[in-house]
């Protein structure tokens, strides 16, 4: 298992923190690419900051159950629908769901307190609710396989899958909710 020592955390965690900096500036340069978008679509800006935490909280909360499943020997790392995974898989989606339509019933009644005319309620839940949702497949299948790569390799996957799927997560939201806001203004 994995070095429980400084220099095996810092060796695991280093280059782990680098790759994130980079998607993160991947990140970075996808939500500047939206400008225009945030400009036509009043309140989308408001939505973007929940819909990053969501996402990552999510699969956070996600890896840390994995660790702890799989340090705990409750799941095997192998792809296999045992009951403790699928019940957090389970339990991701359905939280994915519930507060994709809170973040867009929220950003829908915030979006006046900045001044901006919201564009209609359904628009909102419609972008929220299926960036969230393609986000969530990639990044719940992601997560299970980090964790259980980091595991098979002697790392601890606490240290490994929670920050890859953060950073990986941003990124994602933010390529899903351009992709979710074509939909909706195609529906529109």
């Amino acid at each position: 298992m994995a070095e429980m020592t400084i220099g095996g955390i810092m060796r695991q965690t280093i280059p782990v923190l680098l790759f994130v900096l980079l998607v993160q500036i991947g990140s970075g340069l996808g939500l500047g690419g939206m400008e225009d978008d945030f400009r036509r679509l009043s309140g989308l800006v408001v939505m973007v900051p929940p819909m990053l935490d969501l996402r990552g909280n999510i699969s956070g909360g996600l890896a840390s159950r994995l660790g702890t499943a799989l340090h705990g020997g409750i799941i095997e790392p192998r792809f296999s629908l045992d009951p403790e995974l699928k019940e957090n898989l389970i339990s991701a989606i359905l939280l994915t769901v519930l507060m994709s339509v809170s973040v867009g019933v929220l950003a829908y009644l915030v979006t006046p307190l900045t001044g901006a005319t919201p564009m209609p309620l359904w628009m909102f839940i419609g972008i929220a609710l299926i960036a969230g949702l393609l986000s969530s497949m990639v990044t719940i299948f992601l997560t299970v396989a980090v964790a259980f790569l980091a595991f098979r390799r002697g790392w601890d996957p606490d240290n490994i899958t929670s920050p890859v799927m953060a950073a990986i997560s941003d990124l994602l939201v933010i390529w899903c909710i351009l992709l979710a806001l074509i939909i909706v203004e195609g529906i529109a």
